[in-house]
């Protein structure tokens, strides 16, 4: 029986929900980068709210645990961030791009332990994309 090796990369980013009182700055300053280093757009459905997002690179990653790494590496909050009425949501994105829609991810949790720390309300999402 033949092996197929199927080989991944991954996009890892930091995605946050804010209030529209929000802005790039203050958002920089709360995490500990740069202001250029997010993206932004309006939402959608909700008209008061913000979608940022922290890419640590503009690369994608052959192995999940060097992005969380360069990610928890790039970012230097000066304390846990929590859920409140401007910052709505945060969450951890993973995109995997693979050579089919079912692929899995396995999580290392251990290295999400300081991202956690750092955003106790840490919503871990993950997202396949066929090549």
């Amino acid at each position: 029986m033949k092996k197929y090796m199927i080989s991944k990369e991954y996009i890892i980013s930091l995605d946050f929900v804010t209030s529209t009182s929000v802005t790039a700055l203050q958002l920089s300053e709360l995490i500990g980068v740069e202001e250029t280093a997010l993206d932004s757009r309006p939402s959608r459905t909700v008209k008061d709210e913000i979608y940022w997002r922290f890419e640590p690179t503009g690369e994608n990653f052959v192995e999940l645990a060097e992005g969380i790494e360069v990610l928890i590496s790039s970012i230097h909050p000066q304390r846990p961030i929590n859920v409140d009425e401007n910052i709505r949501e945060i969450y951890l994105s993973i995109g995997v791009l693979c050579k089919s829609y079912t692929c899995t991810v396995n999580l290392p949790l251990p290295l999400l332990a300081p991202l956690i720390t750092m955003f106790p309300d840490l919503i871990i999402g993950s997202v396949a994309y066929a090549r």
